[in-house]
């Protein structure tokens, strides 16, 4: 998400395009078992037990699964943005921040522009690769592995394809997401296209 944007297919503006894919990661629940039954008093005195609380979630487990949530979110209101060709009812900002928000917008204005809207959706792959808890805020980094081909630019009249001129195949994504406003957003998102995936 810097310089110019690109969908992995070579268009100067879709760096982030946000996604696609509306999909959201799933966290793990835990789930705590009871048993049932009445006590049963005892007649002598024994020593009593202390009822052990289920262990609490791992908090580093519970933060990357809200940092994946914050960066498809970020991709599916991203994804909504250059498929109608607007920025009405898109809530970008709930997900994307600084430089990946002013990227996002650049990118949208520059199809809208051109009168072009996008097609289909990208495939994503993110993975937490860092998450640091102990600063504040809170930080954290996600590579994604984005696969674009099937996220392509047409004109919003015609539906006729435009023509790209980046090498259209999987790129690596790597984004900065931190704490803002006691939620996790998307700060920043660079393409490094000499990295396969």
């Amino acid at each position: 998400m810097a310089k110019s944007i690109s969908t992995g297919i070579g268009q100067p503006a879709l760096r982030t395009i946000s996604a696609a894919a509306a999909l959201a990661a799933a966290t793990a629940l835990l789930t705590g078992c009871g048993s049932g039954g009445a006590a049963k008093v005892d007649a002598s005195p024994s020593p009593s037990v202390a009822s052990s609380a289920p262990p609490s979630a791992d908090p580093t487990a519970a933060a990357s699964a809200a940092v994946l949530t914050a960066y498809r979110g970020m991709w599916a209101e991203e994804v909504k943005a250059f498929a109608s060709g607007s920025l009405k009812d898109v809530n970008l900002e709930q997900y994307a921040g600084d430089k990946a928000l002013a990227d996002i917008k650049a990118s949208a204005v520059y199809y809208q522009d051109n009168n072009q809207v996008f097609k289909g959706e990208p495939k994503l792959a993110p993975k937490v690769t860092a998450i640091d808890l102990s600063t504040t805020p809170n930080r954290a980094t996600v590579e994604d592995c984005v696969d674009a081909s099937n996220f392509l630019p047409v004109d919003k009249a015609t539906g006729t394809p435009a023509k790209i001129t980046d090498a259209n195949r999987p790129y690596v994504q790597t984004s900065s997401v931190r704490i803002y406003a006691g939620r996790w957003v998307v700060m920043e998102s660079t393409i490094n296209r000499d990295k396969t995936c």
